[in-house]
């Protein structure tokens, strides 16, 4: 049963790399990549906010706060897309 499902894992990883990697290429040829910030920096603030938010401590504010430094005046847009988003989903718990 381990087995099975671990094959499975695989199999889902590969379709999601495959995809990724598809998109990721179609988007550079677009022009349509980030071009300020390094991909490691990013990496590093996307693996810190993941694990304040298992700790509980929520993930919005060092996230907003991060991306203020490598994307400079597109924050704006994506700050209002993402409160946004945040506050629909807690008004919909209620």
């Amino acid at each position: 049963m381990t087995f099975v499902l671990l094959v499975l894992l695989l199999i889902g990883g590969a379709i999601f790399a495959i995809v990724f990697f598809k998109d990721y290429r179609a988007a550079k040829k677009r022009g349509e990549l980030e071009t300020k910030g390094s991909a490691s920096a990013i990496g590093l603030t996307g693996f810190w906010v993941c694990f304040f938010d298992t700790l509980g401590l929520g993930g919005f504010a060092p996230l907003t706060a991060a991306f203020n430094n490598f994307i400079g005046s597109r924050t704006e847009l994506f700050q209002e897309r993402l409160i946004r988003r945040c506050a629909s989903r807690s008004l919909q718990k209620r």
